[in-house]
């Protein structure tokens, strides 16, 4: 497996939602495919390379927590790395070792595994199909309970991050999936529950962590909330089909405005942000951005072609 596994369908919901948190920046990235070179080591992808790990530790038949170890192996090697790797590395081996005495273990022995890191289509009131990647369904030996598990990380407060993933639409939408995918888990489906894994590193403690993770009760959603989650999605998708009819007549700056309250998201400023006033004179990425073979050539463009 690759760095690039962890990446999502040209149909998938980041794309959708980096539309709405951005229109230019999703013309960069999606229209153009300008990315930033492939670079895991760092506080945004500490998230992802943990999923993949757990990913890797649920999908083993055996010896679980040495896939896991395996799969950081291939995403943060061992050796001839840069002491910034070194020590990214070691935050995610010491989480995935906490993780693994306070929940992964217990996990195997209260639960089937029944899907683990997989793409599933969702079909938005407009016909489009877009994917959904469901972390993991689980299923309650004791009881038959089946539920979709999510985990989020954090490096500011565990509470905060659970509620307000509450309010997302991310676990809406792996609930719709489930249902359109997987009607016979209907009767015994509770909805979604996320594991919050907090981790910062310890004051005054060299190379210490504070870990603290926590697994939230059932959440379920109203009818009313799934289906407004469906209708805005395919407002999305109507608007980008909608502008993607005068790409290469009208500029991209008036078709793709940028929104410029979100150029510093996460505190780091946007890879885009020199070049963004520059959208309609900038042929080729500057030297800090490549081409994505996986999104140019009209990867994304014909994602949105309606089916004749």
């Amino acid at each position: 497996m690759s760095k690039k596994d962890m990446r999502e369908s040209p149909r998938g919901r980041s794309q959708l939602s980096l539309y709405t948190a951005c229109n230019r920046k999703w013309a960069f990235k999606y229209l153009r495919g300008w990315r930033v070179p492939e670079e895991l080591y760092s506080p945004l992808h500490f998230g992802s390379v943990v999923h993949e790990c757990q990913g890797a530790f649920y999908s083993a038949k055996t010896n679980h927590l040495r896939a896991a170890r395996k799969r950081l192996d291939e995403l943060c090697p061992p050796t001839g790395g840069t002491e910034n790797m070194e020590i990214f590395r070691d935050k995610v081996d010491k989480t995935l070792g906490k993780w693994y005495t306070q929940i992964g273990e217990q996990d195997l022995q209260d639960f089937n595994i029944l899907m683990v890191e997989e793409e599933l289509p969702l079909t938005l009131p407009n016909g489009y199909q877009m994917t959904v990647r469901v972390d993991r369904v689980m299923e309650n030996r004791e009881d038959g309970e089946i539920f979709v598990d999510d985990t989020k990380t954090t490096g500011s407060s565990l509470d905060n991050a659970i509620g307000q993933y509450m309010m997302h639409d991310q676990p809406r939408l792996y609930i719709l999936a489930i249902r359109e995918n997987k009607p016979e888990w209907t009767e015994h489906f509770t909805g979604w529950r996320t594991t919050g894994i907090f981790c910062r590193k310890a004051p005054r403690s060299p190379g210490g962590y504070n870990i603290q993770m926590r697994r939230s009760p059932p959440v379920s959603f109203t009818e009313d909330q799934l289906n407004d989650t469906l209708l805005s999605y395919a407002g999305i998708v109507d608007d980008i089909e909608g502008k993607l009819q005068y790409v290469g007549t009208e500029p991209l700056a008036s078709l793709f405005p940028a929104n410029y309250s979100n150029c510093n998201s996460y505190g780091r400023i946007c890879e885009y942000f020199d070049m963004c006033p520059l959208v309609d004179r900038q042929d080729e990425p500057p030297a800090n951005l490549e081409v994505d073979p996986w999104l140019a050539e009209g990867t994304v463009l014909k994602s949105f072609k309606k089916e004749a």
